[in-house]
């Protein structure tokens, strides 16, 4: 005799990892679902869709863009980290702003290893002078400022994806010219695995000013006219 489950009408077989019983989301589909916006773009790039609300934190009014590159949060959980660990850094410079942005077009993301893959083949291209005058130095240079934050046993494609990062973070030469090599890939921005210290999941844009435009800006020049009230560093 053998016993068969056959299930029942409009069944989905499967576990179910990310919803409850009842509808609701479980802790691995909060952190997968935030906003409606897909996370996890260090590990997994992706597309940002046209009208996604950005979240930044910036430290000069209207927010100028510098070395045609941005960084943002993708969803409110991950910039309520960001304020707490930015808010009191960037007022010590005077102000400090709080900011909203929409995307204006889709935006394609590039995952930590599809960013390692593009930073390798744009240093076996250049010419041996440059390796030696310019990007080997701006490497040192990048890693001294933001260590190393992939594993031990991460792979190659990996760690020179947080290098690549890096060196744009170190607002280098190297950097600029990788930020030009991903956009003529295709790239319109990339999972930022050095932002993790201050975001969960950030993403570095890429020309901007062509993909996002800002929606609202708050200035504060005082911790008193601040009144920021810190959050909890947990997510959820």
């Amino acid at each position: 005799m053998h016993l068969m489950h056959h299930g029942i009408k409009g069944q989905k077989w499967g576990v179910r990892r990310y919803q409850n019983p009842d509808g609701t989301l479980t802790e691995e589909g909060k952190l997968r679902k935030r906003d409606g916006v897909q996370t996890h773009f260090i590990e997994e790039g992706g597309t940002l869709k046209k009208g996604i609300t950005l979240y930044r934190v910036g430290a000069e009014k209207g927010d100028p863009t510098s070395l045609n590159r941005k960084y943002f949060s993708t969803n409110k959980a991950d910039h309520r980290r960001w304020q707490n660990t930015l808010y009191d850094q960037n007022m010590d410079y005077g102000s400090v702003s709080d900011l909203r942005y929409k995307t204006t077009k889709d935006i394609k993301i590039a995952s930590n290893t599809q960013v390692g893959k593009e930073f390798i083949s744009m240093i076996n291209a250049l010419d041996e002078p440059t390796w030696q005058n310019v990007a080997y130095k701006d490497i040192k240079t990048a890693i001294n400022h933001y260590p190393i934050k992939v594993g031990s046993n991460a792979t190659n494609e990996s760690y020179w994806g947080n290098v690549g990062t890096a060196t744009i973070a170190a607002q280098t030469k190297t950097g600029q010219m990788f930020v030009e090599k991903m956009l003529s890939s295709g790239y319109g921005g990339a999972g930022d695995v050095n932002g993790t210290d201050v975001s969960r999941d950030p993403v570095v844009i890429f020309n901007p000013d062509d993909s996002t435009k800002m929606t609202s800006e708050k200035l504060y020049t005082s911790r008193k006219q601040q009144g920021f009230k810190r959050h909890s560093a947990t997510f959820w």
